[in-house]
């Protein structure tokens, strides 16, 4: 959570923001975090610059190692070999 600026100095409040940039674009932030960093970025600029930055970043950063998938046949083949090797070496 974002302290807010009664209860610390505005420092504090941008490094959490920073903090949780990359948490934020993964979307692993709950709604109360996310309306937090954004009412923090109302007022702050600097912090808007670099989450936008953050944010850019890691756009292009998926963009560019985005996994092909597999063909059906050939997941549905290595799905068959970890269940019977999960199977083989269960415990009995």
């Amino acid at each position: 959570m974002i302290p807010s600026s009664a209860d610390h100095r505005g420092a504090s409040a941008c490094e959490a923001v920073r903090a949780q940039t990359f948490a934020a674009c993964d979307h692993e932030l709950s709604c109360d975090e996310v309306a937090a960093i954004d009412a923090h970025l109302v007022t702050c600029e600097s912090c808007r610059s670099r989450v936008l930055a953050d944010a850019t970043f890691h756009r292009v950063l998926r963009a560019a190692t985005a996994l092909e998938t597999a063909p059906p046949a050939l997941h549905d083949r290595i799905l068959l070999s970890l269940t019977t090797r999960t199977t083989v070496n269960a415990p009995a």
